[in-house]
């Protein structure tokens, strides 16, 4: 048992990952160790931060309590939110293929997971934008819009 407790003692050191809650159940001399599956919803990420880094942008959040690990998405210019990474860390490089001039992707959203899944776990954190996009409007003489152009900056 000993054996047990020091290796997810030396397995949770870290404050840059997600940290799985483990409960050891004792039945005589078996213990049975499960991870800690909540059952309502995690809340949010917290202070996510973008930064730029050699290969792209690093996505930084603060850590869940009981999360084990975040999924990463990120939204296209049609508006539909793509899977990019499933993560036991707090931070995520987004690279180049994702963050340069020519993607068609500009918004990046966490959302904290339980041990087992993904889907349904939590509230997805607000979309953060690694691309300034400057929409503009052209009007007619009388001032309704026909047509939207925009130009993209990093």
């Amino acid at each position: 048992m000993k054996k047990i407790v020091l290796l997810f003692a030396l397995l949770s050191i870290g404050s840059a990952s997600a940290s799985t809650t483990w409960i050891p159940i004792k039945r005589g001399k078996i213990t049975i160790i499960l991870p800690y599956i909540p059952k309502d919803k995690f809340s949010s990420p917290k202070n996510i931060r973008i930064s730029d880094s050699s290969g792209g942008k690093t996505i930084s959040w603060d850590d869940i309590k009981h999360a084990s690990k975040y999924k990463i998405q990120v939204l296209n210019e049609k508006g539909i939110w793509v899977d990019v990474a499933i993560t036991d860390k707090t931070f995520f490089e987004l690279h180049s293929g994702y963050t340069g001039k020519n993607s068609e992707y500009f918004q990046v959203r966490v959302v904290a997971c339980n041990y087992n899944t993904c889907t349904n776990t939590g509230t997805y954190s607000l979309g953060y934008s690694f691309r300034k996009k400057v929409v503009f409007i052209h009007t007619d003489l009388l001032g309704s819009p026909v047509a939207e152009s925009y130009m993209e900056e990093q």
